[in-house]
């Protein structure tokens, strides 16, 4: 927040979460799914996502959770190259088609 403003926030899901009435991902002990952060378009630039990560991160790390599950749709070329770090590991892929 600045001035009582918010700038960036995230949102971050603990145990499971439904992509759509028929999906549900259920999430292991200690895993949380990093659902997404999002800054104000007038403070990007300020490397405020990684910041507010790290907070929100270390604060999981400190209740116990010990590892972050995140979804990257093939589509989201932006998603895409930020996934692309040495630290990330692929784990599977999900395709449906639903008529």
């Amino acid at each position: 927040m600045k001035d009582g403003e918010t700038v960036a926030y995230n949102w971050i899901i603990p145990d499971y979460w439904d992509i759509y009435a028929w999906i549900r991902v259920r999430l292991a002990t200690g895993e949380w799914y990093a659902a997404g952060t999002h800054v104000v378009r007038a403070y990007r630039g300020q490397r405020l996502q990684g910041k507010l990560r790290k907070f929100a991160w270390s604060q999981l790390a400190n209740e116990g959770h010990t590892r972050a599950v995140t979804f990257v749709e093939r589509l989201n070329r932006s998603s895409l190259r930020s996934q692309v770090k040495p630290a990330r590991r692929y784990v599977g892929r999900l395709t449906f088609l639903r008529i």
